[in-house]
């Protein structure tokens, strides 16, 4: 059993981390013109995150998605008690959830002006790299709209 001091470390330290990725996506989002308040706006800082890597607004389904696959794959296993299924439904969903969140990474890192080891980077360890995205001097390099003829 953990001692009580062990929880605190653990709960303060978890308090840490979100501060800093809380503090790391404010910078990023008012490097890119939006207000940082933004980001503690639930369902309002996924678009954000969708638009301002440059995807269209229904990519926020994909954020969705896994999680509703998620829940038919435990109908699934309440119906049919049937545990392969139920893992390959779960599976199902986090795959789709991982391949947008490299995606998104992928995207936001080529926005920097990113090389691809940092973008690699990024995705492997982001409790590294947002900070050095959002508070280094990294500029966003926002969409360029064709002149028209």
């Amino acid at each position: 059993m953990m001692s009580l001091a062990t929880i605190w470390l653990i709960a303060w330290f978890g308090t840490g981390i979100s501060i800093l990725m809380l503090v790391s996506v404010w910078k990023i989002f008012s490097k890119t013109g939006r207000h940082g308040y933004e980001v503690l706006v639930p369902i309002h800082n996924i678009y954000e995150r969708i638009t301002l890597a440059w995807r269209p607004w229904r990519w926020i389904f994909l954020v969705v998605a896994p999680y509703i696959i998620w829940m038919l794959g435990m109908t699934l296993f309440a119906l049919t008690l049937n545990t392969y299924m139920m893992i390959i439904w779960i599976a199902l969903g986090i795959l789709l959830w991982v391949a947008y969140f490299v995606d998104l990474n992928i995207q936001t890192g080529k926005r920097f002006g990113k090389s691809g080891g940092f973008i690699f980077w990024m995705i492997i360890l982001p409790i590294i790299f947002y900070p050095i995205l959002g508070i280094g001097n990294s500029t966003y390099t926002p969409r360029s709209i064709p002149a028209e003829k």
